[in-house]
């Protein structure tokens, strides 16, 4: 029979807010009567000032949900408007209550959740039976429940009731979190972080469930010496109960899977004193596997010290998960039966690794299945910018827009919450690995035992949840955690905390699970290579528990992969070494260094001149924020104003984080969202539209600025002039940038996708150093320009686009090469080489097209092409004006990737001399809606002029839902009497036909006909 059922699963659940003042005279333990005086919509105040009619509202209750948090149940029940207003107007000191009552037969019941944040009290029938003052440590507590009516409520004090200690005092401040005690405070950073849409993270976000069990079973599992601080940590900070069901698998040397099975025999035998324990293993889906089956024979006598047992099972030759475009996202479904009851979980069999670094070979590179991996995705910032706990259909929907820009993982970052069960299965079903952060962010983290303790175990208790799931890949110890004392100036014996180097990688290694461990983004060689040690430690511990039979694995770090683009042959295994400078004191190397211990507990100001007289040989050799160096956060190209070449050219290695700009929605969702196409022109909009621009906290400027300097560069400033030649100056631009907001925006569109497209195409080129990057941000967290890739309902905007058209898994990019012509880069991830055609179309400035060239074409699987465009056909043409004599001779030039079918499965367009054109004139532009082969609706562009940066405008509404109709493809150039294809997904209604558009940069939109 499956497990015990959650009386918890429907209970209507209601939040209140408290008045502390008041607590003496009304009961907080009772649940308010569903339908009685519970509000499930309010009307919201006339004022936002009238503070008496908020508490009347919140003292009554308004309906909520459980997983949730206060500011999701307040957008649910009262709107949007209402949720910033009600933060503001509450007492610092406010409580918040979460209540329900459930009837059941009495007995013991355990109460488990991913996490509540965070400082909470579970009460039942108004007895206070489990406290806890951290949002990110599961919770496992057995209560015993009395028969009939019982009243639940979780009570979310502040976080000001908990006191933290003042000394020692920390080595450095963040201008990022201005309140100096959230160091020391186990709860998400966002709420303290001055960003557009940032709100306290506050609530169940992990849920809360209750499950009968046969006896009460309150034996905490700690394993610390009697002797230790950690042994007399709080509640919070031990370690949690025997997991009653843990999975994790391996590939071995043969390609056969391996899976253990560990249980609590308690919770298999129920009371017996031996069962018989069948565990079966069966494919999913359409797989053609053969479910794999053994019996055992199980007693109270075989359990370990901990009360559990371990089960093995070998799966001949299982079909592996791999990421998105590289292959099939094969899962398996676990199950184990046993005195009645069963388990089950869905695994997946992959091989994910590092490569080894040497003098050559710097930074993060990572392979899965021993294949060479290129990295692009996101910085996720959650599906819903109200609730951390977004519905489970929400997180899918946004995770499967970011698959289709190309994206094989996303990066959940040390700043936010960590997601919940939901998010990972779709991310294995999605193909998208996933980076998880721990949540630490740019503070510096406590050297204190009682407080290393707790976040040991939350680390522990992260990667075993996660541990079984094939799309996790990288743990993490935070952001920015070294940096922050690197650009602070501390010396370098300070720069990594060793809890980032030994506490969190000792803890992922201790519980098996196969991640690679990163300390910290960004990080050094060096930090990297320290942490490997310490988890590679713990692991050899936990692989003769999981997998005695097997051979250990070396560590997370294999031999070297074959190239990305090579079409054959066998890596040689590189010798391991250790990047000189800093690595002694960064933790435990192989030279056994202790790293900053002593240096850690002093702060005074004499200590800095010896730290300055270091001698020689005990100076870095390099920065951890280096580019090229271990894993860094770029925003040269972004940020910093470097030319779009700056990406290649400064050897980035692996960027957890990039590309940092304000990104406008698409103008339908503009017009939606603020009444107009051009917020900044009206007062009201323009207040609301820089409410939501991309920002950090302290800075003078906005990422908006750094977007409008990307239009200047490319489309304003002389150097921008396609023209401009040895045998000529540069013109002006015949205007400045327009007055009007509405066309700025439509600038600034067309400069990310440029931007987006090009970088990612130069970075994925096999001539590039670079095995990763992730753009900030995934999703934007407010209305308007913010950081994400979609926009806050979800939308693509013009970056997704260019992001797509350089990361999808088959995908054909121009990367300009200057004097070295234009290679045209086909890329291939598939797991079979690509046969198909390349068809090159020029057009030139007196307004026509050369005759197309086809030039077949065979890409390994895996891998890339490199093709030559300027000398496709047998002679050398100077296609991007780069040689710059005499007149410009060439417009563009269009290359099309077709299947043996004729089929496109990808094009690409340049612009030669750049995107800028002056006095470009009307293109010409005509559009008719038209039924691809598979009945799928698409938009026939055609020009009698180059049209640049073409893109759909598709009726749009304030948030997004996935049945609605959207453009798959954007900010595309058509040439003179080419045809391109834009396909539409979605609901195609009548009225989606009669209102779609089609615009081009400087040309008024047109109808599309045919709706």
């Amino acid at each position: 029979m499956p497990a015990a059922q959650d009386v918890l699963a429907r209970a209507t659940w209601t939040l209140h807010r408290v008045d502390p003042a008041a607590e003496a005279d009304a009961p907080h333990g009772v649940a308010a009567t569903p339908g009685e005086d519970v509000l499930p919509g309010e009307a919201v105040p006339a004022t936002e000032d009238d503070s008496a009619a908020w508490a009347s509202v919140l003292t009554r209750g308004v309906a909520a949900r459980v997983p949730g948090t206060v500011t999701g149940a307040l957008r649910d029940a009262l709107g949007e408007q209402a949720v910033d207003q009600i933060l503001r107007s509450g007492a610092p000191d406010a409580v918040w209550e979460y209540r329900t009552s459930l009837t059941t037969e009495g007995g013991p019941h355990r109460f488990t959740s991913t996490g509540v944040a965070t400082v909470a009290r579970l009460l039942v029938a108004g007895d206070e039976v489990h406290a806890s003052d951290t949002a990110f440590l599961p919770w496992d507590v057995t209560v015993e429940l009395p028969p009939g009516r019982c009243d639940i409520t979780l009570r979310l004090p502040p976080l000001s009731t908990v006191p933290v200690p003042r000394k020692p005092r920390a080595r450095w401040l963040s201008p990022l979190v201005p309140d100096r005690s959230v160091r020391w405070r186990r709860t998400p950073l966002v709420g303290s972080i001055d960003w557009p849409g940032a709100r306290p993270v506050i609530g169940p976000w992990g849920g809360l469930s209750a499950r009968p069990v046969g006896a009460p079973h309150v034996t905490l599992r700690d394993e610390s010496d009697p002797g230790d601080d950690a042994a007399s940590a709080p509640a919070a900070a031990r370690a949690l109960p025997a997991e009653p069901f843990a999975v994790r698998t391996r590939v071995d040397e043969h390609g056969d899977g391996v899976v253990g099975v560990r249980c609590a025999v308690a919770d298999l035998l129920r009371g017996r004193e031996a069962a018989r324990v069948r565990v079966e293993v069966a494919a999913v889906g359409d797989a053609a596997d053969a479910p794999v089956s053994c019996e055992q024979e199980v007693s109270t006598a075989d359990a370990d010290s901990d009360g559990c047992i371990t089960l093995r099972l070998t799966v001949p030759r299982p079909q592996l998960w791999w990421p998105h475009g590289m292959g099939r996202q094969s899962r398996y479904t676990v199950r184990v039966r046993a005195a009645g009851a069963e388990h089950t979980a869905t695994v997946g069999f992959r091989t994910l690794e590092a490569e080894p670094r040497d003098a050559e070979h710097r930074g993060l590179a990572l392979t899965i299945n021993r294949i060479p991996l290129f990295v692009r995705g996101a910085v996720w910032t959650g599906a819903d910018p109200y609730e951390v706990a977004a519905s489970p259909e929400c997180v899918r929907a946004v995770l499967a827009r970011l698959r289709d820009a190309g994206t094989t993982m996303v990066r959940i970052p040390g700043t936010g919450c960590y997601e919940r069960e939901e998010f990972h299965r779709a991310c294995d079903e999605l193909g998208i690995l996933v980076w998880q952060d721990v949540a630490l962010g740019p503070l510096d983290p406590p050297d204190e035992p009682i407080w290393r303790a707790g976040l040991r175990a939350e680390v522990g208790a992260l990667a075993s949840r996660l541990a079984a799931h094939p799309s996790t890949a990288v743990l993490s110890g935070g952001t920015e955690v070294i940096q922050a004392p690197v650009l602070a100036g501390r010396p370098a014996e300070q720069w990594t905390p060793p809890v980032l180097v030994r506490d969190i990688p000792t803890a992922v290694g201790e519980v098996g699970a196969d991640v690679v461990v990163v300390p910290s983004s960004p990080c050094s060689d060096a930090d990297l290579d320290a942490a490997r040690h310490a988890q590679e430690a713990a692991r050899q511990r936990a692989h003769r528990l999981w997998f005695p039979s097997l051979p250990a694995a070396g560590g997370r770090e294999g031999g070297r992969a074959p190239s990305r683009g090579a079409t054959s042959g066998t890596a040689v295994v590189a010798a391991q070494s250790t990047t000189s400078g800093t690595a002694a004191s960064h933790g435990p190397g192989p030279s056994g260094g202790t790293g900053p211990a002593v240096a850690a507990q002093t702060d005074s100001a004499d200590r800095v001149p010896a730290a300055r007289a270091a001698s020689e040989a005990q100076r870095p050799a390099r920065s951890p924020v280096d580019a090229a160096d271990g894993v860094c956060h770029y925003f040269g190209v972004g940020a910093y104003g470097r030319p779009v070449e700056d990406a290649v050219t400064r050897g980035v290695r692996f960027a957890a984080e990039s590309l940092a700009f304000a990104v406008p929605p698409e103008p339908a969702v503009v017009r939606a969202q603020f009444g107009t196409d051009a917020p900044l022109d009206g007062a009201d909009s323009a207040h609301a539209w820089r409410q939501g621009v991309a920002h950090d906290p302290g800075a003078g400027w906005t990422f908006e600025d750094t977007t409008r300097l990307y239009v200047h560069r490319l489309f304003l400033d002389r150097d921008s002039d396609p023209d401009a030649g040895l045998a000529r100056p540069a013109r002006p631009a015949p205007q400045g940038a327009p007055a009007d907001h509405g066309a700025r925006l439509d600038l600034e569109r067309a400069a990310l996708a440029h931007v987006f497209q090009r970088t990612f195409a130069q970075w994925r080129a096999a001539t590039s150093a670079c095995r990763g990057a992730f753009v900030l941000s995934a999703m934007s967290t407010a209305p308007g320009a913010g950081w994400g890739v979609l926009d806050v309902t979800g939308w693509p905007t013009a970056a997704w686009y260019g992001m797509r058209r350089a990361c999808a898994p088959v995908a054909l990019c121009f990367v300009p090469a200057g004097g070295d012509g234009l290679p045209l880069h086909v890329f291939n991830d598939a797991a079979h080489p690509l046969t198909a055609t390349v068809r090159l179309t020029v057009a030139t400035v007196r307004g026509g097209c050369q005759a197309p060239l086809e030039i077949p074409v065979e890409v390994p699987a895996h891998g890339e092409l490199t093709l030559r465009a300027d000398l496709a056909d047998g002679t050398f043409r100077d296609l991007d004006h780069a040689y710059g004599f005499g007149e410009r001779e060439y417009e563009a030039v269009s290359a099309v990737l077709l299947d043996d079918a004729g089929r496109v499965l990808a094009r690409d367009t340049h612009l030669s001399g750049g995107p800028r054109r002056d006095a470009p004139g009307d293109p010409g532009l005509a559009a008719r809606w038209e039924r691809a082969e598979d009945g799928a609706w698409r938009i026939a562009v055609t020009a009698t002029g180059l049209a640049r940066f073409v893109a759909l405008d598709l009726p749009a509404s304030g948030a997004f839902s996935e049945g609605e109709a959207v453009a798959e493809d954007g900010y595309v150039h058509v040439l003179p009497s080419e045809t391109v294809h834009l396909p539409v997904r979605g609901a195609v209604t009548a009225a989606v036909r009669r209102d779609a558009r089609v615009r081009a940069l400087g040309a008024a939109p047109v109808v599309v006909e045919g709706g």
